[in-house]
């Protein structure tokens, strides 16, 4: 990632969500898909991830959720598609209810 081609933060350890093998649960990615920009910023500070925009992440956690295709990501993405103030955003939400079963 460019942005961390200084290692700006190379004494900031990642939160535990981000440690470990990689894998992000889908609690967790429900989790950011359901917080403000501010709030999403604060969690993700000093991440490889904090310089992503809300609606750049969030869209790009519907597509993940959509094509994983679990069950449990229906409530989430039905609030997003219903309300997310990015219009991007909720048409990704759609397209991701779609691939649910």
């Amino acid at each position: 990632c460019p942005c961390n081609a200084p290692h700006r933060h190379r004494d900031v350890a990642p939160p535990a969500a981000l440690r470990g093998d990689g894998a992000v649960p889908l609690s967790r990615m429900h989790h950011w898909l359901t917080l403000s920009g501010r709030a999403l910023k604060r969690e993700l500070r000093g991440t490889a991830l904090d310089w992503l925009h809300r609606a750049t992440l969030a869209r790009t956690l519907c597509v993940v959720l959509g094509n994983l295709g679990h069950p449990s990501s229906r409530p989430v993405l039905e609030r997003v598609a219903a309300k997310d103030p990015d219009a991007m955003v909720r048409e990704h939400a759609e397209w991701a209810l779609a691939r649910l079963p």
